[in-house]
């Protein structure tokens, strides 16, 4: 699932701290839109109106949400409706089934990360700050970090950095919001696609090819390229086995 290259998606891993990311899949952000009739305009979407006719459909879609203010759970349902919207175009771009999008988005909080990302992150907690870097939109990127249980310093989306990676911006955010220089960063990418923009940033990455991807033609060689998490502790803490 992209949940930083640790979860089975692109990620982030700092050296002094740690940074990881997730899937690139959606992203973006609403934009609102007036409207004075009886079933207004909430948001557009990709050229996509959600209407408020639409919230009521989208709260059956969504099943039982807790309780919250009215307005919190219109701009919820929006968001909710905006994020099926961006997975139904992604897929049907490549040539997806409208069906298989929509089962990703209602299995997305059921995704595994990777047996050894657990272990992995819960270790150089003690040691190391921790962050995501996403190109999910921002509640389905925040669903996604919460699949590991451990504290992150930082998640950012596509949604707040309002780019989607490779564009360097996202990498950059990241980065400043953690306060750290680029060569105290190791970033752990699940997407060879990752490897352009860290490029771009100057940040060491190790890619996690778990399933063996082909690169893409301009991405450079990361310093690591490996089907498993084994080798992050070691460029981390050399010399130091994990607890």
């Amino acid at each position: 699932m992209t949940m930083s290259s640790l979860a089975g998606c692109p990620a982030m891993l700092r050296r002094a701290g740690i940074l990881a990311a997730t899937l690139a899949l959606l992203a973006a952000t609403a934009a609102p839109v007036r409207a004075q009739d009886a079933n207004p305009v909430l948001a557009k979407v990709n050229g996509v109106e959600i209407r408020q006719s639409d919230i009521t459909a989208a709260e059956e879609e969504a099943g039982q949400l807790p309780p919250m203010a009215p307005d919190a759970k219109q701009e919820y349902l929006v968001q909710f409706l905006t994020d099926m919207i961006l997975v139904a175009k992604a897929a049907e771009e490549t040539g997806i089934p409208a069906e298989a999008a929509r089962a990703l988005e209602a299995q997305w909080k059921t995704l595994s990360p990777w047996d050894d990302a657990r272990p992995l992150l819960e270790s150089l907690r003690r040691t190391h700050r921790l962050g995501v870097v996403t190109n999910c939109s921002e509640r389905l990127g925040r669903e996604a970090a919460a699949l590991l249980p451990v504290s992150w310093d930082v998640v950012v989306t596509a949604e707040s950095a309002g780019v989607y990676k490779p564009d360097p911006r996202p990498y950059r955010l990241a980065l400043e919001k953690l306060g750290l220089a680029p060569e105290k960063v190791l970033f752990v990418a699940g997407s060879g696609y990752d490897l352009i923009g860290t490029a771009r940033v100057g940040l060491d990455t190790y890619w996690h090819n778990r399933v063996g991807l082909t690169p893409p033609p301009a991405a450079p060689a990361p310093m690591v390229e490996s089907r498993s998490l084994a080798g992050v502790r070691e460029m981390l803490c050399p010399g130091k086995d994990m607890p």
